[in-house]
């Protein structure tokens, strides 16, 4: 176990592959690794549970006495490692939304653990909005920004990392 309370699972070059295919895209529609209903569905009908075409199950295979061992079950949380120690990623039942919506007056309203009401991208507190707003170069400065997370700022679990993906995507 780590400091953070997840198991360190060292993964083989196979479950390495897959996973930065699942991490970059090229596994899409998958978001992670499969979970039974999805690979159940793989096996009998070649497709996701969707219905979406998917011809090979794509799975974290974790042995059954390292499961039993460490008490781990659907949705345990664990960090994934190369052989070497280095975290690749981990698996951590969190979440971040993010709204965006265009109110009926100018200006740029942002609700997070704090609010702002502000007319100018420059006068944004929040850095990681501020410069997502650059970096798109939003010219009308109307957008309304609403944000929930269970994922604790300064923790390491990657709420910064999470939070930007979730913006920028909204956005």
């Amino acid at each position: 176990m780590s400091d953070l309370n997840l198991y360190n699972f060292v993964l083989n070059e196979r479950q390495i592959c897959d996973l930065e295919l699942l991490l970059n895209g090229a596994f899409s529609p998958l978001k992670g690794f499969m979970g039974k209903k999805d690979y159940d569905s793989v096996l009998d009908n070649m497709c996701l549970s969707s219905g979406e075409l998917w011809p090979i199950p794509i799975v974290l295979d974790i042995k059954k006495e390292i499961k039993e061992e460490h008490k781990l079950e659907n949705n345990s949380r664990i960090a994934l490692r190369d052989h070497e120690g280095f975290l690749i990623s981990a698996a951590i039942d969190k979440y971040v939304y993010v709204n965006v919506m265009r109110p009926f007056t100018s200006g740029i309203f942002l609700k997070y653990s704090k609010l702002e009401n502000v007319e100018k991208i420059n006068e944004v507190k929040h850095p990681i909005i501020r410069e997502a707003l650059k970096i798109l170069n939003f010219k009308t400065p109307q957008v309304e920004i609403t944000t929930l997370a269970d994922i604790p700022a300064g923790t390491g679990l990657g709420s910064s990392g999470s939070f930007t993906t979730a913006l920028l995507k909204a956005l």
